[in-house]
């Protein structure tokens, strides 16, 4: 059975480390954190943008037991 949001896809940017937590800690409740990805983006010194990706796991590792600031920069 399909559920109507199993065929949606979210896109959002943020900066808040609150708004992060919260939907990383309440994918992992929900248990879809493995349907999570996050893109970071940083601007490199000569003004070109490059990006990381991480899987909502490595998302929410970062986040919860390395205390990592996943908003990139310097």
């Amino acid at each position: 059975m399909s559920r109507f949001l199993d065929r949606i896809q979210f896109v959002m940017a943020t900066q808040s480390l609150e708004f992060l937590d919260y939907l990383l800690r309440a994918a992992e409740k929900s248990g879809v954190l493995g349907r999570v990805r996050l893109v970071r983006l940083y601007l490199m010194p000569n003004g070109s943008i490059d990006y990381e990706q991480l899987s909502g796991e490595e998302a929410y590792e970062e986040m919860d037991e390395l205390k990592s600031d996943l908003r990139g920069g310097p």
